[in-house]
């Protein structure tokens, strides 16, 4: 159960099973449930696009350049940490406008993550 956590193949892909699911709720979930989640639409639609991006890195990486999968584990948890860092200004800027649930669903998301994050360097330093 612990190599997921720590072998960079296994995370590559564990990363992109979640970047799939952001891109999902961002891309199609949430901007069909407007009383619920008051992010713009276009916020949400490209933070999706974002999230299509990493996962396909995510698949490049685990598929192509699996040789090279600690160096690109880096990477991807830069990355990962940037559009957290996104997401939480997002949430900043538009915070008056948000409901709980958006709060909810962002903040949960950062944290996840930020988790994720963690593992990702710590594996890739080993």
């Amino acid at each position: 159960m612990t190599e997921i956590f720590t072998a960079p193949e296994r995370l590559l892909l564990l990363d992109a099973a979640g970047a799939a699911l952001s891109a999902g709720l961002l891309g199609a979930v949430l901007p069909g449930l407007p009383d619920y989640f008051a992010m713009p639409r276009m916020v949400l639609y490209s933070l999706a696009g974002v999230a299509l991006a990493l996962l396909l890195t995510d698949l490049i990486v685990y598929f192509f350049l699996r040789k090279h999968a600690v160096f690109w584990l880096r990477v991807v948890a830069v990355n990962n940490a940037l559009y957290a860092l996104v997401s939480l200004g997002l949430l900043i800027y538009y915070r008056a406008v948000l409901t709980v649930f958006d709060a909810i669903y962002f903040l949960g998301e950062i944290g996840v993550l930020l988790l994720l994050v963690n593992l990702e360097w710590k594996a890739s330093r080993n």
